[in-house]
């Protein structure tokens, strides 16, 4: 049986195939969109970039507004690469479009770092490079977790590399391993342990078929050096996930007892959510759902056809094994928590891999014809268009409001330095942004940045993997986690809890109301009952936000 382990050969793999025109093509577009948008909105975007804008006024050399409120906690957290990312881009472009071209970079080194994994594993590499691309605009992207979006990607090169160099000779490839690792430990942790998980299980394979004469494996020992030094990345990782205890927060959940919490989330995860970038009715989006069943099952249907050819011919291959992996990542995701130790939607944005396993497994499969392949870049091409199509018409109104958000300086807040508050508007929203996630949910953060002003109920600084951290001035003490990382939670308790509502209010000087999808308002909000005689409230020109400032 051959080996799980032994490498497929690169001799027939030529670079040069119409698959790759078609992919380069793809990739060539979506940058090109993306760089065309007035922005790129996603759900905690808008909280990023304040925070890049509050880490480069602390990193300057001048007096900044943000000293008294906010401090640099760590300088090399978890999440560190993708903040100094846009540290360093704001430097030489506005933060929006800093913003814009680290989401090129993700889909770049997603599309290529896919494809140079995928060539190990078979003939159908370029093939299946082209599925892939129909995830590219996926729901953790759309969520803002960018930094996992590109971990990912980065998981795919180090794999890839493991895979090129385990059991043969060479150092410098070990070397860019270990990197690699460091690179992903300091974008998302979670793609960082697919890394050191898979290379594990790959060596383990290796010593599990030759249990007799392990010792005696090509390079073994320099293997195993080579893992244990890119593992040691989790002892620092492990400094900075004890912050907080485990909890879950951001879903709601059925209370039921465990069979209804599985059978809650097999129903949620085949609704693709992790996955589904649009949703709602239209033939658009309904088009972009049968893509991505499409994307799911073909590939599937083909790694299963495979592995059944060789398990017939007493053959076991590494695209075999991502079969395997594809089973066992369906079966457990009912079992994963939503929510682990302050990170949100933990379980949600792994459903990403249960559709790339499928992708890599069918990369293993006998070569197809040029008709077959011609075919394949038609419908990709197609299904391309019509992703794009939908995704531009639904995303590029909210790119330009938030756009418009970036720009109005001096409009709304226009007093630096003073604290405020932002929450969501009670009413219920009005139609569907047929869109997976909120683009306007942190969107008026982006005033903040250019008016200087301190946003008091910042999410996630108590974790230890966000660079900043809350100063003694910010007034969030007694503010639960939930109430500061959603508007709409912050906003029920405060109509439900009179004496937290009257002592934030007190010790603020402004709230922002995002108030998208409702008709504008002037009237005074529920929120200032019995104190509106001390606030005036007034939608500016950007009529998706309300300002209301304190009379003092």
């Amino acid at each position: 049986m051959t080996s799980a382990s032994e490498p497929v050969s690169q001799k027939n793999l030529t670079w040069r195939t119409p698959e790759l025109a078609a992919i380069c093509v793809i990739t060539a577009v979506y940058m090109v969109w993306v760089l065309s948008l007035p922005s790129f909105p996603t759900q905690d975007g808008p909280i990023h970039l304040y925070y890049t804008h509050v880490l480069k006024a602390l990193f300057s050399n001048q007096s900044s507004v943000y000293a008294e409120f906010y401090r640099v906690k760590h300088l090399l957290p978890p999440y560190a690469l993708y903040y100094y990312a846009l540290l360093g881009l704001s430097h030489f472009v506005p933060l929006l479009v800093a913003d814009k071209i680290v989401v090129c970079v993700y889909v770049v080194s997603f599309v290529f770092g896919f494809r140079y994994l995928a060539r190990v594993l078979g003939p159908n590499a370029d093939a299946m490079t082209l599925f892939a691309t129909v995830v590219l605009l996926n729901w953790p992207l759309g969520m803002g977790f960018v930094n996992f979006c590109l971990s990912v990607s980065f998981a795919f090169w180090a794999i890839g590399l493991w895979l090129r160099f385990a059991g043969q000779a060479g150092v410098g490839s070990r070397i860019l391993f270990v990197v690699l690792a460091i690179v992903a430990m300091f974008t998302h942790p979670v793609p960082l342990l697919a890394i050191l998980g898979f290379a594990g299980l790959e060596l383990a394979l290796r010593v599990v078929r030759q249990r007799r004469a392990w010792r005696s494996l090509p390079f073994f020992a320099l293997d195993v050096a080579t893992l244990f030094v890119a593992a040691c990345t989790l002892a620092y990782v492990k400094l900075f996930t004890v912050s907080r205890p485990l909890q879950q927060t951001a879903v709601d959940h059925p209370s039921e007892g465990t069979a209804a919490v599985i059978a809650h989330n097999i129903v949620n995860y085949t609704a693709e959510k992790g996955v589904a970038f649009l949703l709602g009715p239209g033939l658009g989006p309904r088009a972009y759902r049968v893509i991505l069943l499409i994307g799911l099952l073909v590939p599937l249907a083909i790694a299963v056809r495979q592995l059944i050819r060789n398990w017939r011919g007493r053959s076991w291959t590494r695209a075999d094994g991502a079969l395997v992996l594809t089973v066992a990542a369906i079966i457990m995701m009912p079992f994963i928590p939503h929510d682990l130790n302050g990170s949100h939607f933990f379980a949600e944005r792994l459903l990403l891999f249960v559709w790339i396993f499928p992708m890599f497994a069918a990369s293993g499969g006998s070569e197809w014809g040029l008709r077959a392949r011609l075919s394949v870049i038609g419908v990709v091409v197609i299904s391309q268009a019509i992703i794009l199509t939908v995704a531009n018409a639904k995303l590029r109104p909210a790119a330009a409001a938030i756009a418009a958000a970036d720009t109005a300086s001096g409009q709304i807040v226009a007093r630096p330095g003073e604290v405020g508050l932002v929450v969501e508007d009670a009413r219920p929203a009005e139609g569907s942004s047929a869109l997976s996630f909120n683009p306007f949910l942190w969107g008026a953060v982006n005033v903040l940045r250019h008016d200087d002003a301190v946003m008091a109920n910042t999410p996630w600084l108590d974790l230890a993997i966000i660079p900043l951290g809350a100063g003694p001035e910010l007034p969030i003490d007694g503010l639960k986690p939930e109430e500061l990382e959603f508007p709409s939670i912050l906003r029920r308790d405060l109509m439900n809890e009179p004496a937290l509502r009257e002592r934030l209010l007190s010790t603020v000087d402004f709230v922002l109301i995002q108030q998208a999808g409702r008709p504008p308002t002037e009237d005074s909000d529920p929120l200032f009952a019995g104190v509106a005689e001390h606030w005036s409230c007034r939608t500016p020109e950007l009529n998706w936000v309300k300002v209301c400032l304190a009379a003092r």
